[in-house]
């Protein structure tokens, strides 16, 4: 199956010989991209809402409503998964219920995708900096400033994450 969303706020889900299996439509746009995972296709939206939707029919399995636009592709840790909002939240969702376990606030929107790494949740935030997690609590372990806002999603390789600012730099900072 392939899924995939739009700025209309459609999420499509296509058999592999391309035929429309299932169509849902959010009330705003979509700019992350879907997650499927454990029969659920997981997606935030700029209506404020995170949903789950089962992945065979699109029926709607369970959606969280945040305090603002959802334009973070989400990231999974052991039955969670993980996204920031402009509210300037991250937010910890129990993957088969939508119940909130935890939530990090951060002092300004998290737009960009978060990136689970070895147990912990790295997010770049538009005040600089990037927070580094513990994902099973939402603990902050360390944050590291840069000079400008970080919209981009973190890469984690061999020990290390990735992370590009508009102060025009990559950071590799020690996981």
């Amino acid at each position: 199956m392939i899924v995939f969303s739009c700025n209309l706020g459609y999420v499509y889900a296509l058999s592999l010989n391309r035929e429309l299996r299932w169509r849902f439509q959010a009330r705003r746009g979509i700019l992350a991209s879907p997650l499927v995972a454990e029969g659920l296709v997981l997606v935030g939206s700029l209506d404020w809402n995170f949903y789950a939707l089962d992945a065979r029919s699109g029926w709607l399995a369970w959606k969280y409503r945040t305090g603002g636009p959802i334009a973070s592709t989400a990231g999974i840790f052991d039955g969670l998964v993980i996204f920031g909002s402009a509210d300037g939240q991250i937010y910890a969702l129990q993957m088969s219920d939508g119940r909130l376990v935890w939530r990090y606030k951060a002092p300004d929107q998290v737009n960009g995708a978060v990136t689970v790494y070895e147990g912990a949740v790295y997010a770049g935030c538009v005040d600089g900096a990037l927070y580094c997690l513990d994902a099973h609590t939402g603990a902050l372990r360390w944050r590291y400033q840069t000079d400008g806002a970080i919209t981009g999603a973190p890469f984690a390789l061999g020990g290390v994450i990735y992370v590009g600012s508009s102060d025009h730099y990559v950071y590799a900072i020690p996981a």
